[in-house]
């Protein structure tokens, strides 16, 4: 009886030990998962707090960002509406976007504004998540980069890019607003998440001015983006590009003693406000001046004082006034 006993306690013991080491174990391989998840949320949060300060990105009903959450196309051109100030006809063709959808009057802005065309002439597919590839492509089409050609060589998976996306992609990465992973791939038919996102606006905008007045930036490292009306940049040089959105109407913007190393990108303002023209150069240097509406609206644009632009790009129609002096 004491040895049936014994065993019974010792059997008790075994499982009671065994029961610990196991739970030990589950610990120990929660922990690498936790840091894992710690480290790739902490990476993205200078970039989310960004854009949540621009009022690009905002949290659900209870405030949550989830920024490791996948975004639908709704959701994303929800964000680039709002990052560059578009406020377009809201008509379209998709059968998929009722009236009574949220995202109605944003679907309906990025496809008058053009870079969004959906996934058919009828479709779209609002609600479906956005992949890598798809968001820098939508993002590339509001920069108004140029595709490059040739074969995309600076990922290991660059062969699994999509034929629509490639060279948008290599432009993405010349442009500095994509990257990939650590291990050399890109992913591009991964969802995207939120704090991705966030990523790739912030470093593709650089610095916005999405607020009317007058404007002192200093020395600015990266992109510089104005994306609303009634602007006056003064006393700055940009060490980027400086652009200047499909967001601002009829314009009334002037930059005033402005330096811009990389290009000045007239994408948005009208033909004129208030007899002047949109766009004001005074006292303005640039390398190259390009004019290329997104909307294909007619844009003014005025030189003056000792505005000095080497090489100008018109692209959609406008009119440009040179009042500069002879020779300038």
């Amino acid at each position: 009886m004491k040895e049936k006993l014994l065993d019974f306690c010792n059997r008790r013991m075994i499982q009671r030990v065994a029961s610990a080491l196991l739970t030990l174990v589950l610990l120990f391989e929660m922990i690498p998962v936790s840091l894992m998840e710690a480290q790739s949320a902490s990476w993205v949060d200078e970039y989310v707090e960004k854009v949540v300060d621009w009022g690009v990105m905002r949290g659900d009903v209870q405030g949550n960002l989830n920024t490791s959450g996948m975004v639908t196309r709704a959701e994303f051109v929800t964000m680039i509406n709002r990052a560059f100030g578009y406020q377009a006809d809201v008509s379209h063709p998709f059968e998929d976007v009722k009236l009574s959808d949220w995202y109605h009057n944003d679907i309906g802005i990025a496809y008058n504004m053009g870079y969004f065309k959906g996934t058919s002439e009828k479709t779209a597919e609002p609600n479906a998540y956005l992949t890598r590839e798809q968001a820098v492509v939508l993002i590339g089409r509001n920069l108004l980069l140029t595709e490059k050609t040739g074969e995309t060589l600076g990922f290991s998976d660059s062969r699994t890019f999509s034929d629509w996306s490639r060279g948008m992609i290599e432009s993405g990465v010349s442009a500095g607003y994509i990257s990939g992973y650590e291990d050399g791939t890109f992913r591009p038919q991964k969802n995207i998440s939120r704090g991705e996102v966030a990523a790739m606006l912030v470093k593709a905008i650089g610095t916005m001015v999405n607020t009317p007045g007058t404007h002192t930036l200093g020395g600015v490292y990266g992109n510089v983006m104005l994306s609303t009306s009634g602007v006056t940049l003064k006393n700055t040089t940009i060490a980027g590009n400086l652009y200047i959105t499909g967001g601002l109407e009829l314009g009334d913007v002037m930059l005033d003693n402005v330096v811009v190393l990389g290009k000045i990108i007239i994408s948005g303002a009208g033909e004129s406000h208030k007899g002047e023209s949109s766009v004001i150069l005074r006292n303005v240097e640039s390398s190259e001046l390009v004019i290329d509406s997104i909307a294909d609206q007619f844009v003014s644009v005025r030189a003056e004082g000792d505005t000095e632009i080497d090489f100008t790009n018109v692209k959609t129609s406008a009119y440009l006034d040179d009042q500069t002096a002879a020779g300038d």
